[in-house]
């Protein structure tokens, strides 16, 4: 399997086979906001309210995810 593939197996809806904008979103605030992080890190500039933000703004996404899929009757089984 390529690594394209791959990419696009995780950025589609498994139900529609369409991409799936929120996941599209996430996963780029995701990779965005760790480059950021490790680039603070690497360079010693990396403060604890930079790390605890950063950590809190993903604690809460998940959360908030959360909440939006089992309001819209979405949740998985591990919810």
């Amino acid at each position: 399997m390529s690594l394209l593939r791959a990419v696009r197996d995780m950025l589609t809806d498994p139900d529609t086979g369409a991409l799936s904008a929120s996941v599209a979103m996430t996963v780029g605030a995701f990779l965005v906001s760790s480059v950021v992080v490790l680039d603070a890190a690497f360079s010693h500039t990396m403060t604890d309210y930079l790390f605890v933000g950063y950590l809190a703004v993903w604690a809460l996404h998940c959360h908030a995810t959360r909440l939006i899929s089992l309001t819209q009757g979405k949740a998985g089984s591990d919810a």
